[in-house]
């Protein structure tokens, strides 16, 4: 059987070693968002056939992601965690599953081994940074107009996130979390974690001052040739902060990143109509693969 080995800070490097060879899309392949997740779904590892395979568990249940690493070697990996389920009796399920994915099951000779659940609620939302930087088109046009009523109506300034503002920062993401979220404890723990590691992590943090009050905080990263917001959260009661928290970030960061992320909805209706307001490129579609 596979040995599998907790995820802690100490595995950044190899752990991105593996997501650096198939450089997957899915904002899941990400070491910050395993990490900070971790608490919640216990992020295991483990490094069979020159390959990486993640497993986590969620209901008690655990799941894996596709293996990492060469196409070559992905084959004789997805049977050696084929043998390790069967030994435990366990069903093998792969989670996020985009369509990058699906063609290298097709081109090795196992798509056929596996059932297809397709998740909306997963799909990240992939948009060009130079539009939500000029807003333009008319499409845009009513964000572009909250933008400028928020230029013009309140003092402002996007500055790093540092000792003297943390504490700020971290009071308005659990007001806005408690308030808004459906899973909101552990959407909390996940956020203060990335926040409170962000030079770990290698997360550019920001945050958004109106009239000298927070109006706004956001966290991204480069994830290989995107630009991927792990946090973004705005007071609403600041007219156009949530555009204008955006719009300035990625102004000034990640300016070399063509693409934009901003990871999936959960499902949520008011979170997926505001993610589609913004009009995205695509979405990265993912599925669950079930071994049948």
């Amino acid at each position: 059987m596979l040995s599998f080995k907790k995820v802690t800070m100490d595995d950044k490097e190899i752990i991105n070693q593996y997501l650096d060879i198939n450089k997957f899309k899915n904002s899941e392949y990400n070491f910050t968002t395993i990490m900070a997740w971790q608490f919640v779904y216990e992020t295991h590892y483990t490094i069979t056939d020159d390959c990486m395979i993640l497993k986590g568990f969620e209901d008690n249940r655990a799941y894996f992601y596709f293996p990492l690493g060469k196409p070559e070697n992905i084959k004789s990996a997805l049977h050696s965690l084929m043998k390790h389920c069967e030994a435990l009796d366990i069903p093998l399920s792969l989670i996020n599953a985009s369509a990058e994915m699906l063609d290298i099951l097709v081109d090795i000779g196992m798509r056929d081994l596996f059932d297809l659940d397709c998740r909306r609620d997963a799909a990240d939302y992939v948009y060009k940074r130079e539009k939500l930087v000029t807003l333009s088109g008319k499409k845009l046009h009513g964000k572009k107009n909250h933008l400028n009523f928020f230029n013009n109506n309140y003092e402002s300034e996007l500055v790093p996130i540092d000792d003297s503002n943390i504490e700020a920062c971290e009071e308005l993401l659990k007001i806005e979390i408690t308030e808004r979220s459906t899973r909101p404890f552990e959407e909390l723990n996940s956020t203060f974690m990335a926040l409170r590691y962000r030079d770990e992590f290698g997360l550019i943090g920001r945050a958004l001052f109106a009239d000298g009050n927070l109006a706004g905080v956001i966290l991204a990263e480069r994830h290989h040739e995107f630009a991927l917001i792990q946090i973004a959260k705005a007071n609403i009661s600041y007219r156009g902060a949530s555009v204008a928290l955006f719009q300035k970030f990625l102004a000034d960061n990640l300016t070399d990143c063509e693409y934009v992320n901003f990871m999936e909805d959960l499902g949520l209706e008011g979170l997926r109509r505001a993610k589609l307001s913004y009009d995205p490129e695509y979405l990265v579609e993912k599925c669950i693969l079930h071994l049948k």
